[in-house]
């Protein structure tokens, strides 16, 4: 005859297990960044690609959830072989229920491979991708404000409801 379970230890193990996988599954994986030339009135972005031979690109940040928070921080490093560098970091201002960001028309200044990594003040991650660039064809500095525009999915799906009927 096997041996019985007693019904608090079975009871705590089931409580365990179920706080784990809902604790794994609380954990939102970071969106993905689209790096692109341009984006449409529907926020789908124009030519996405990961290699570009302008070093200006635009960016579409893309959260796997809304924001959430008042404030955001955009990262942009240089990937080099030993890392990254960091190259421009600012912190703006945003609206909680946003879960997109667009970047438009950022000039990296060289040839290479870079990293941006859009974040709250606490280093939640919200959305990051990389993208290389092929040729140097326009010579401007990274402004140190850079101008963003956001919005959500339930902001852009009303938009277009309204204008549908």
């Amino acid at each position: 005859m096997g041996k019985k379970i007693p019904i608090s230890l079975f009871t705590g193990l089931l409580f365990l297990f179920c706080a784990v996988f809902a604790l794994q599954a609380s954990v939102v994986e970071p969106g993905k960044a689209i790096f692109c030339k341009g984006l449409s009135d529907k926020w789908e972005p124009i030519e996405p690609g990961v290699e570009f031979s302008s070093n200006v690109v635009s960016c579409l940040f893309r959260g796997k959830k809304a924001f959430g928070t008042m404030q955001i921080s955009l990262s942009i490093y240089q990937v080099v072989e030993k890392g990254q560098t960091l190259l421009h970091r600012e912190q703006g201002d945003v609206n909680p229920a946003w879960d997109a960001l667009y970047l438009a028309d950022i000039p990296l200044p060289r040839i290479g491979k870079y990293a941006f990594v859009l974040s709250s003040p606490s280093g939640e991650v919200f959305s990051s991708g990389e993208v290389t660039i092929k040729e140097k064809t326009v010579e401007k500095s990274i402004p140190e404000k850079i101008k963003v525009d956001g919005t959500s999915l339930e902001e852009l799906f009303n938009k277009f409801k309204r204008q549908a009927k």
